[in-house]
């Protein structure tokens, strides 16, 4: 159980101390980093920096910027001055944190959210970072009697009590006492679907439409109109289904590197109207594609993707998992890319992201189980459908076959991307590559089973998911 990006890296930075520049461009920043226009906030900020040299809050937001950009050493570099400015700033000391933790730097990581703990004793954020760099042992743990203490008091603000809920629930599910992690796991995600409402109809309703513009007869209308690049591979599925493990078998090849969650292509789908020139909204737009547009969106893809990459670089996994709704666009722009698609028993994954805390609207339904259930229906519904129309091979990577038989499946895997076999592809866990993932510790760790069947302890209050087994 580990803290999610999921569509956005950090838990944090809607946490970021307000700025005190008189045009609050810390504002207008968040409002481009959660519509993935990465480099339009950091060029805003970068701007503000110099504007106001002394204001640590920019420097804090400047951070947050090039933290979900993958930027980790100008994240770093924001962070500390923000702290050498004032070290009060817990959000600070919490990116920091993530610096580390995705560099696999956990001694660092751990030392950065107690600073933020000792600045902010009841900073939500703060416990919930500790909570999945740390695993509880006994019950006498001072760090949980203390976040028990701070948890379920009545003092706690509104806006910490989710973040300490789900540490809580963490805390509780390491000392192995399912009723009482599930009893603050529902807590938490409760109180995240009173302040954030989602319908999960509006999903059906998307998919639905996407199968209906991406048919058999919309791809034999636009053959050849994309690039030719074998270059990006994409990892899709539902998340927790075994995609950091993928993409840290595949990255430990030395002609393949993993670029995490990029929001790169549902930001340019999202353009695809303005980019056509019609008023004609996503997916049905799509049919209006044209040879230039789709060169347009290819290079910009892959300008992105290929920023950080060695010249010897043959493949680049870009984990983004909601991507599944867009392999018709995929299959467009890029034919020859390759499609793994990560599947996990319904009831160990629906657990696990019934434990998380995302950030980003996509994630809306992780936070009920029937939600759960229904969208893994659709999710199946739309794979099924892009199986049949798709003209891009779609490989399934099981998440229970993937750890029982490692060996083997990730032979599969590489031959499935086109690479010869090279043995560092059984060694992923020792690559010492930054990794920007929920999972950043679980992929530094042996290949292991644990994980499979771990809904079992909490059988008596999953009626709701386990109704959707397969």
């Amino acid at each position: 159980m580990n803290i999610s990006r999921s569509e956005s890296l950090s838990l944090v930075s809607k946490q970021a101390t307000a700025p005190r520049g008189p045009d609050n461009p810390c504002v207008e920043a968040r409002g481009l980093l959660a519509r993935g226009r990465f480099d339009s906030a950091r060029q805003l900020l970068q701007k503000a920096a110099m504007e106001f040299p002394n204001d640590a809050s920019v420097q804090e937001c400047l951070g947050f910027a090039q933290l979900h950009d993958g930027r980790l050493n100008q994240a770093q570099t924001a962070f500390e001055r923000a702290l050498k400015l004032d070290k009060s700033m817990a959000a600070a000391h919490c990116g920091l944190s993530d610096v580390f933790a995705a560099r696999g730097q956990k001694a660092e990581a751990e030392q950065a959210i107690r600073s933020a703990i000792r600045v902010a004793p009841k900073f939500g954020h703060a416990w919930l970072r500790l909570a999945h760099l740390k695993r509880f042992r006994k019950a006498q743990d001072p760090d949980f009697r203390q976040l028990k203490t701070i948890a379920t008091s009545t003092s706690a603000k509104p806006q910490d009590r989710e973040p300490l809920s789900f540490a809580l629930a963490k805390a509780f599910d390491d000392l192995g006492c399912p009723d009482d992690a599930f009893r603050f796991m529902r807590l938490a995600n409760e109180l995240h679907r009173k302040d954030n409402p989602f319908d999960v109809d509006t999903v059906r309703q998307l998919t639905t439409r996407i199968a209906s513009v991406c048919s058999d007869d919309y791809f034999r209308n636009h053959v050849s109109i994309g690039s030719d690049s074998s270059l990006p591979v994409f990892i899709v599925g539902l998340p927790r289904s075994g995609s950091s493990l993928v993409e840290q078998i595949i990255a430990s090849h030395p002609n393949a590197i993993g670029v995490g969650e990029l929001g790169t292509l549902p930001r340019l789908a999202a353009d695809l109207p303005h980019l056509i020139k019609t008023k004609t909204p996503f997916p049905e737009c799509m049919r209006e594609l044209t040879p230039k547009v789709a060169e347009h969106v290819a290079s910009q893809y892959l300008q992105r993707i290929k920023r950080d990459a060695p010249q010897n670089t043959l493949r680049i996994c870009d984990k983004m998992l909601s991507n599944l709704m867009l392999i018709g666009v995929i299959a467009t722009i890029f034919p020859n890319a390759k499609l793994l698609h990560c599947k996990r028993n319904i009831m160990d994954v629906g657990l696990s992201m019934y434990q998380q805390l995302f950030q980003g609207s996509g994630a809306g339904y992780t936070y009920d189980l029937d939600d759960i259930g229904r969208y893994h229906r659709l999710s199946q519904a739309l794979m099924t459908h892009w199986k049949e129309v798709s003209p891009t091979r779609i490989v399934e990577v099981e998440y229970e076959e993937l750890v029982r038989n490692p060996e083997q499946e990730s032979r599969r895997l590489i031959d499935a991307i086109g690479l010869p076999w090279d043995n560092a592809c059984l060694d992923a866990n020792r690559r010492k590559a930054s990794t920007q993932t929920a999972s950043n510790w679980q992929v530094r760790q042996p290949v292991h089973t644990r994980s499979v069947e771990r809904w079992r302890p909490y059988a008596k209050h999953l009626a709701a998911l386990e109704k959707y087994l397969d």
